[in-house]
């Protein structure tokens, strides 16, 4: 039996393991996890009063329709607890812009949020600036 070694159990490690279980029949996968749970970026845990903990690298929405399938078929898309997320950005000048995405498939569900950010220029466009090049 030919035994495969997946190291790390993030999104990458768990996809990979369970693609290589239902594509090539008969391996032996070990996924080994340093940390003390799964999910990577994305993990999160409770803490003793109760409230949910996120690593808070990476977030998840619920356009994510290969994640939502793996955890589906890993048997824990019932255990997802979404919140409502509102990542805050606070500018030197102390303006404040809030990034919510809507309720569209991706990408269009980031496109008015993104839009907010770049009107209180936290983020510019990827032409900003070309027009004061070109006048020079």
């Amino acid at each position: 039996m030919t035994q495969i070694a997946v190291l790390g159990a993030g999104l990458s490690g768990l996809a990979a393991a369970e693609r290589l279980l239902t594509e090539r029949p008969g391996v032996d996968v070990t996924v080994y996890e340093a940390a003390p749970r799964l999910g990577g970026k994305t993990a999160s845990w409770q803490d003793a009063d109760g409230e949910t903990v996120e690593i808070g690298l990476h977030v998840c929405f619920p356009h994510y329709d290969n994640l939502l399938g793996l955890m589906e078929r890993a048997g824990c898309g019932d255990r997802i607890l979404w919140r409502d997320h509102v990542l805050t950005y606070i500018r030197e000048d102390g303006d404040v812009s809030a990034l919510r995405f809507a309720d569209l498939p991706a990408p269009l569900h980031a496109v008015a949020a993104t839009r907010l950010l770049e009107d209180h220029e936290v983020i510019a466009r990827p032409d900003a600036g070309q027009d004061e090049r070109r006048a020079a």
